[in-house]
């Protein structure tokens, strides 16, 4: 029984010292970890750039990064931004490691080593044209987050709180809607309602105007015999016809245009609808149109 007593006491015994053994190993390997973690850290915070050199007015992302809040405990991570936007920066007298964010409600931050210096912002041609339709009266009511996307669907950023914005445009799967004075779509599964709301007086025409031209010859150089068919319009005659839309306070509306006028998509004010039919003389009326 004693000789029994003792085979137990050693086995314990035994168990006792591998549990320790394991312990002490742990401790050691995550001390390990600890130390080189530190060392990793502060290798990289020495490769790490001085901040006022990725400072500008303008800037844009070299990765998709994160966005954060200010709050008493420090920077919070809010949010989520696409590789290769551009964004404006509010202007600062001392140039920290996070950089405010102008353009997203100027309340939002950015890592100065996510985002290099650009000269200016890309402009892109008539970038303000859904200024010119007429909004629904209805707002979108999104979740807790919320994408937003550009016109090809791709995304811009993801911001971690709801918004309550008039409806623009009224697209198969997405909302257009003005954020930080551009157009931007959000998706439908995004959305937790929508709601009626008084954004305009101003009512959706009634029809489009469709005006369809043929040929064109340059009255300041050329003889009319150069335009020999029915239906050729002068240069001259031409611009009075572009000068009185713009008199009339006429949107010369796309092709595509139209068509999401025609499927409910958009609400447009007076507009005509320029086409141009044969595909011969039709240089100079379509150097007008672009002027």
């Amino acid at each position: 029984m004693k000789k029994r007593r003792r085979k137990l006491k050693t086995k314990n015994i035994i168990i006792a010292i591998i549990i320790l053994v394991i312990m002490v190993s742990l401790c050691g390997y995550l001390l390990y970890l600890i130390i080189n973690g530190n060392k990793v850290e502060k290798d990289t915070n020495s490769k790490k750039g001085n901040p006022s050199d990725h400072y500008s007015e303008y800037v844009i992302t070299n990765k998709d990064s994160k966005i954060y809040k200010l709050d008493k405990e420090g920077y919070k991570e809010s949010g989520k931004i696409a590789k290769d936007i551009e964004l404006t920066l509010d202007s600062v007298d001392d140039i920290g490691e996070y950089f405010k964010i102008k353009d997203i409600n100027n309340k939002y931050y950015i890592y100065y080593d996510d985002v290099n210096k650009i000269d200016s912002k890309t402009t892109i041609f008539e970038q303000d044209r859904y200024k010119k339709y007429i909004p629904f009266n209805q707002n979108i009511v999104t979740k807790d987050k919320t994408s937003f996307y550009n016109e090809d669907k791709e995304l811009l950023y993801t911001l971690n709180e709801s918004f309550d914005l008039p409806i623009i445009i009224k697209d198969n799967d997405y909302y257009g809607v003005e954020f930080n004075d551009m157009l931007v779509y959000i998706s439908k599964d995004d959305v937790a309602s929508t709601k009626d709301n008084h954004n305009t007086d101003a009512t959706n025409t009634k029809h489009i105007g469709t005006l369809n031209y043929h040929f064109f010859w340059d009255n300041d150089t050329e003889d009319a015999s150069k335009c020999n068919q029915e239906i050729c319009h002068s240069k001259k005659q031409f611009k009075t016809h572009l000068d009185l839309f713009n008199e009339m306070g006429l949107l010369t509306i796309t092709m595509k245009e139209a068509e999401m006028y025609i499927d409910g998509k958009v609400q447009l004010p007076k507009s005509v609808l320029i086409t141009i039919d044969d595909g011969w003389r039709i240089e100079l009326g379509i150097k007008m149109l672009n002027e």
